[in-house]
């Protein structure tokens, strides 16, 4: 849709002109549908580019043998109520998104290893509408992105170009 204010300041009315939808309020939504499944699949490209830019994954805090960078959707974060079921979700090496579930194999006690009693297991977050991957795909970017920044900085070679120019001559 184009949006033109009619010759009049801060109008947030619309022109309807050639790109106006049909009223049918089916139709708006198959758009905004559309809309999200491109996103999400925008979003699902670009976390494999972040992910093949990060030289080592960090092993997940309070796992032992799981790496990845946990996707904290926060306060504010939309998960389109998928947030409550959830548990801790993390970006793999494989620019996948899981769920880490860390738990006490009661079948190995009788070991008295500790290492052997503790189950770690990722699921793939393959159930995820596209909203709800939007949602989650998103903040991985943000942490990834965040993430690569301190190492950046811990190897001194931070950017403020987005082309890798450094900065400050």
């Amino acid at each position: 849709m184009i949006c033109r204010c009619r010759g009049r300041r801060n109008s947030i009315e619309p022109e309807v002109g050639k790109y106006a939808m049909a009223s049918d309020p089916l139709v708006h939504r198959a758009h905004a549908e559309a809309i999200v499944r491109r996103a999400a699949e925008q979003l699902r490209d670009l976390l494999q580019s972040v992910v093949a830019e990060i030289d080592q994954f960090p092993p997940f805090s309070g796992s032992m043998f799981s790496y990845g960078i946990e996707v904290d959707l926060g306060v504010g974060g939309d998960s389109g109520g998928a947030g409550a079921e959830r548990g801790c979700v993390v970006l793999a090496e494989d620019g996948e998104l899981y769920e880490l579930q860390i738990g006490f194999d009661v079948d190995q006690v009788k070991s008295g290893n500790p290492l052997s009693m503790r189950s770690e297991e990722r699921i793939r977050l393959d159930d995820l509408s596209p909203a709800e991957y939007v949602g989650y795909a998103q903040r991985a970017v943000a942490v990834a992105v965040e993430y690569l920044l301190e190492q950046q900085t811990k190897a001194g070679a931070v950017t403020d170009e987005p082309n890798g120019a450094a900065s400050g001559s």
